[in-house]
């Protein structure tokens, strides 16, 4: 059995990490939107040791388990699988370029990291989208005149400085079929 060089797997041991973080993101946390991962990576300072600690013990397993799964096909038990294509052989195990494998690994584990965290709609209505609507429907509260009837009556003013995302319709990047924002 050939010894198997970083050098050459270092982009498989990076997929293999990317996969574990995927996974955990999926199966582990309640993270919907590329907006919750950014605030939730904000969110660490002062926090808790226990989640991280916790976030880690699942990750190294789940690097256990992707490693086991990426480096099995590149290593040589002695045994060739070899088929042949439009008359000539290829060889599919052991997995001879492990450059071409790393890079279809760590794109595939980009790939499917963009899809878990919403990445695409981020981008998309980040850089490509604009909107007038608080031209629109913004009003100055220093330049409004508030005026009391006669009769007393109270003056309800909400504020709200953050809503989470996930409470929105699909439609606007939510995980609601209807927005349930506006009956709050």
């Amino acid at each position: 059995m050939k010894k198997l060089k970083l050098k050459k797997t270092i982009l498989i041991f990076i997929s293999v990490l990317l996969f574990s973080f995927d996974v955990y993101i999926s199966k582990d946390t309640a993270i919907y939107s590329f907006e919750q991962c950014l605030y939730q990576i904000m969110k660490l300072e002062g926090a808790s040791a226990s989640p991280i600690i916790t976030a880690l013990f699942y990750i190294i397993i789940y690097v256990l388990i992707f490693g086991l799964i990426f480096y099995l096909p590149i290593i040589d038990f002695g045994k060739k699988v070899i088929v042949k294509i439009k008359k000539k052989d290829v060889q599919l195990y052991p997995i001879k370029n492990l450059k071409g494998y790393g890079i279809i690994l760590l794109s595939i584990g980009i790939l499917y990291l963009a899809k878990q965290v919403v990445l695409f709609p981020y981008v998309k209505n980040t850089i490509f989208s604009s909107t007038d609507i608080f031209d629109k429907y913004y009003t100055d509260t220093s330049e409004v005149q508030i005026s009391f009837p006669d009769n007393k009556q109270n003056l309800i003013y909400i504020f709200v400085e953050s809503l989470e995302a996930s409470s929105m319709s699909e439609e606007n990047g939510g995980e609601f079929k209807e927005s349930i924002i506006p009956h709050l």
